[in-house]
């Protein structure tokens, strides 16, 4: 996707085709589909739904098992339940596809004892490198 994007994920991917040069280019990259180990402890798993070929990351640490979730949830909210909705959890809305969204924050809470949002300002201030 990030190589040859749908025209409506140009800007997402600073796409050639709009004269922008996305900065991995050059960049060799191993591609997966699937669930596979990339070093001792750090596991990368399907997390599809807000897009297309979306993986998660998992870091086995003494502390427990640490996801990094991308764009698979946006705020540590979203693995919170939607008592208006009677939804298990309050799930951005943004997905190419709903029914694995859904799916995808299912298996984070299933393998996350912690949760490292993408776009979670709060949680990432708790940290000492947030820019």
């Amino acid at each position: 996707m990030a190589h040859n994007p749908l025209p409506l994920y140009y800007r997402t991917y600073e796409s050639a085709y709009l004269g922008i040069e996305p900065a991995f280019t050059g960049c060799v990259f191993e591609a997966v589909d699937d669930e596979c180990g990339v070093l001792r402890g750090i596991t990368m798993f399907p997390t599809p739904g807000h897009s297309v070929g979306h993986m998660a990351v998992s870091v086995a640490t003494s502390a427990g098992d640490i996801v990094v979730a991308g764009d698979a949830i946006f705020q540590e909210r979203n693995l919170e339940p939607n008592p208006d909705e009677r939804w298990r959890y309050w799930v951005p809305a943004r997905f190419v596809n709903s029914y694995e969204g859904w799916k995808s924050v299912e298996e984070l809470d299933k393998r996350a004892d912690y949760v490292l949002a993408c776009h979670d300002k709060v949680a990432n201030q708790r940290s000492e490198v947030f820019p």
